[in-house]
């Protein structure tokens, strides 16, 4: 749900984040990264950074502490998949409830 900010805007983020509010320990938290959203295009990334920016900017657009479930919408066959699985590792310290 959340990376539809990236395609569809604001609006759709805002219904989400009043939905999830004051409720975040009863709900499944599940968001994507891969897909971004440049001039109208979409193009596919998966390298640390993107990794690291679409996860920061998750939690805070959800103003949420923790992610229930991160994954990748699409593979960017330029970076290899250990290289961007090697991300999960950074994500744990995110969290308050680790």
């Amino acid at each position: 749900m959340d990376r539809w900010v990236d395609r569809w805007g604001w609006r759709w983020w805002k219904k989400w984040q009043q939905a999830i509010k004051g409720m975040r320990e009863k709900v499944q938290l599940a968001t994507k990264f891969g897909l971004l959203s440049v001039g109208g295009s979409l193009q596919v990334r998966g390298d640390p950074e993107w990794v690291r920016t679409a996860c920061e900017a998750s939690l805070k657009r959800l103003g949420v502490e923790y992610i229930d479930l991160y994954y990748q919408h699409r593979v960017d066959t330029k970076v290899p998949i250990e290289i961007t699985v090697s991300m999960y590792g950074w994500f744990q310290p995110l969290s308050s409830n680790a």
